[in-house]
């Protein structure tokens, strides 16, 4: 049936209003779950930091002595003393004041805005800088920025190489040279009892997004998101892994380098902070605002034999 005749229509009105939603959408992820996982230390009064670690002598089967036999002392071994350097990292943004007066939809102050989202980029960049890349502590000078050493730099123990593979020293001052291997149950189990064997019974197991789907069909999984009374579905994520040395967290990570699994005992770990995240206004060179946000931070690892890694594993 045709429209009425003289009936005014939609389409034929001028002048109509837009009608823009005032909401904002954005669905990027913002977890940073390693940074939060290990909290933050109690360091961070240079730009160079130094923490102890210690270790017991191995247990010794043949300690039995003669009645009224004479006491000599053992040899001591000192304390192992470590360092990192804190490393800024920044974000600088800036408006124009028309930009800034503008009636915006879905915020009212254009700066805010601006400084709400870079907050969020800076926090995942540490997040990045810990966990994405193999990368060892750094002095810096006039010409290069300081950086802190991650966790590939220094846990050197309980690692996996791969055949030929070399681990870092544990000191931060290198990085493993890895040969590529195949993630398996078999590899994390391994894993699991070198790290027990030496005293670590670490919580969390991170691991980017192909190795989580590797995990989750290890045939010894413990737990699962949630078991449903019904046959329409299917659970086919991992939530825990329960071995004999100890039950783990299994958690995806987006910034995680995409060879490298993360064996971590929170307690163990931690982040020191010289400045935590701040923003300061620059100069005003005009109609315009700018601003600063950093961080200067640096991670610690307490002592690396809580942990382990894999480093150079592949999904097949």
């Amino acid at each position: 049936m045709a429209k009425r005749a003289n009936m005014f229509a939609s389409q034929e009105i001028v002048g109509t209003r837009e009608d823009l939603s005032d909401m904002i959408y954005n669905i990027d992820p913002t977890e940073t779950p390693v940074v939060s996982a290990i909290g933050v230390g109690d360091g961070g009064g240079n730009t160079l930091f130094d923490w102890q670690t210690d270790s017991l002598a191995a247990p010794s089967n043949t300690n039995a002595k003669i009645e009224g036999e004479d006491a000599s002392a053992s040899a001591l071994t000192p304390t192992v003393r470590l360092n990192n350097y804190m490393q800024i990292s920044d974000k600088v943004y800036g408006v124009t004041g028309t930009a800034n007066a503008l009636d915006s939809a879905g915020r009212s102050d254009e700066l805010d805005y601006q400084r709400l989202k870079k907050g969020v980029e800076l926090r995942k960049d540490v997040e990045a800088v810990l966990t994405g890349i193999y990368q060892a502590k750094a002095a810096g000078g006039n010409s290069a920025a300081r950086k802190t050493g991650n966790f590939a730099s220094y846990i050197k123990t309980n690692v996996v190489v791969g055949s030929g593979g070399a681990a870092p020293a544990g000191d931060g001052t290198d990085v493993p040279v890895p040969v590529a291997s195949v993630f398996s149950e078999t590899v994390l189990q391994n894993s699991l009892q070198e790290a027990w064997q030496n005293g670590a019974r670490p919580t969390q197991l991170f691991m980017p997004a192909a190795l989580k789907r590797v995990a989750n069909g290890f045939t010894g999984r413990a737990d699962t998101v949630r078991t449903l009374d019904t046959d329409k579905v299917i659970t086919a994520n991992v939530d825990v892994y329960v071995s004999e040395f100890g039950s783990l967290n299994m958690i995806p990570c987006r910034d995680i380098k995409s060879d490298m699994v993360l064996g971590i005992d929170p307690e163990f770990a931690c982040i020191n902070y010289l400045r935590q995240f701040e923003t300061n206004p620059l100069a005003k060179l005009g109609d315009s605002e700018r601003e600063q946000m950093l961080v200067e931070y640096g991670l610690e690892v307490k002592n690396e034999k809580a942990h382990f890694a894999m480093y150079g594993v592949t999904a097949s």
